[in-house]
Order: C-alpha cells, then sequence, then structure tokens
C-alpha cells in the first residue's frame, strides 16, 4: 500500500511546522524530490524499527538545533486512514493495533512534521501481525497490573508480620492463623490468576510477546525495560545529555 503512496508535499512551515532550512543536513525542503524519500524501516514481521527510524530523522537534523517547546503524540504507524476503526474486528481492529500504546510516543511537533515529511509510511502489516501485536500488547498490560498486585499483596503480608512480631498490631488469635490463611489465600487467589496470564502470554508467538518472564518480579522487570527504551528514545530526540548513558 505504502510502496505506491506518494502524494505531494505538506504545505512547509517554518518556527512551529518544521526547523529551518539552515539547521537541517543533507536535505533541501524546497526541493520535493526529498518529499518521502526515506523508507521507513521494518523488520521481517513488518513491524517499523523505532530507534533506527528516530536515529535516521535525527541524522538530518544539525546537533546544534533545539526543538521548539511543542509537544504532540506521535503514532508510529500512519497515514491514519489506513487503519480506520473497525471494532466488530475485535483484535484485528487496524485502529486498535494503530493506538497501542507502545506505539506511541510524546515527542517534539517539529520532529513529528519533519519524519513525516522525510519518510515514507511504512506498508501496512499483515492482519494476523496486526492480531497478534494487539494480543501482546493487551497480555502484558494485564500481566504488569497482576504482578504489580502479587509483589505489592506480598510485601503486604510481609511487613504485617513483621509488624505482629514487633507487637505493632495485635492479632485476633495468639497465633495470628486467621489473618495468615486469609492473607494466603488472597495470595494464592493472585498467583492462580497470574499464571492464568502467563499461560495466554506463553500462546503468542515468541517473536510478538511483548514481555517476558514467568514470575511476577520477571514480568514487572520485562516491562520496566520496555518503559526505559521509550525513555531513552524520547531523551534521543530532545538530545538529553545523559540519554545515551540511559540506553540500557
Amino acid at each position: 500500500m505504502s510502496s505506491l503512496y506518494r502524494p505531494e508535499p505538506r504545505t512547509i512551515t517554518y518556527g512551529e511546522g518544521l526547523p529551518p532550512q539552515e539547521f537541517l543536513v543533507g536535505v533541501d525542503l524546497n526541493n520535493k524530490d526529498y518529499y518521502q524519500h526515506i523508507p521507513t524501516p521494518t523488520d521481517d514481521r513488518g513491524l517499523i524499527k523505532e530507534q533506527e527510524l528516530i536515529e535516521t530523522v535525527l541524522g538530518y537534523v544539525s546537533p546544534d538545533y533545539r526543538w521548539l517547546n511543542y509537544s504532540s503524540t506521535h503514532h508510529l504507524y500512519n497515514e491514519a486512514e489506513w487503519y480506520p476503526s473497525l471494532p466488530e474486528l475485535e483484535e484485528y481492529d487496524p485502529n486498535r493495533f494503530r493506538n497501542i500504546p507502545f506505539h506511541k510516543a510524546r515527542v517534539p511537533r517539529q520532529f513529528e512534521n519533519l519524519l513525516h515529511w522525510l519518510t515514507r509510511p511504512a506498508d501496512v502489516p499483515t492482519p494476523d501481525v496486526r492480531a497478534y501485536r494487539v494480543r501482546g500488547s493487551d497480555v502484558a498490560l494485564r500481566l504488569f497490573d497482576k504482578a504489580t498486585q502479587t509483589i505489592e499483596h506480598e510485601q503486604r503480608w510481609t511487613v504485617r508480620r513483621q509488624n505482629v512480631a514487633d507487637g505493632l498490631i495485635v492479632p485476633k488469635t495468639p497465633d495470628d492463623a486467621l489473618s495468615e490463611e486469609y492473607l494466603a489465600d488472597q495470595l494464592e487467589r493472585f498467583f492462580d490468576t497470574f499464571d492464568a496470564m502467563i499461560e495466554q502470554n506463553q500462546a503468542i508467538p515468541a517473536e510478538f510477546r511483548i514481555v517476558e518472564g514467568e514470575g511476577p518480579e520477571e514480568v514487572a522487570q520485562s516491562l520496566a525495560n520496555l518503559v526505559r527504551r521509550k525513555n531513552y528514545i524520547r531523551m534521543l530526540i530532545a538530545r538529553t545529555e545523559d540519554s545515551l548513558e540511559t540506553a540500557a
């Protein structure tokens, strides 16, 4: 689809629209031959390589340039009309794929405009790829929520035991059996739900899983690593001095 898409250049405006020409390297905004001349990089699944895309666009901007303080929500998958809202298709809904949280980012408006001007939109991934990605995202977010609840419950249980031992809490029975039984039952429920979600995650092909791990701490860490990578990309665009040090 996108390989045939070659519209006329968008209206060029400076200031809030695009960086001034004198801060651009290797591209002439007044020459429409440069318009969308860069293919958006994708992997063998047809999913966009976000960091490679960002670094490619940044390569056309002088290191001395600082973006104006206007931000925008950038959708990694565009054009919007290629991803219509078809909720009856459930996980095959193109718009649902486009709006996966991991497919969006707050970026400087000028950067987003330049990216759209320089790069050709990637082809729309196949329906199965989109569906697996939606499923992986949904399971990842629910897993993270349940993992967090499970970890917090374990921590509260540990703190309560210590408070009982220190005499800060007076239990209903001398051995605190009733409270211990209740807390153990609650934790078992958390783990049962968590294990069911792990099975759902493992049913997704490995290349489409958003998070990995079998225990609550591993899942929480896996999603935290993803958040750090997104934060690194944000700092890369902003050219924050410590961005490279946080790329772990």
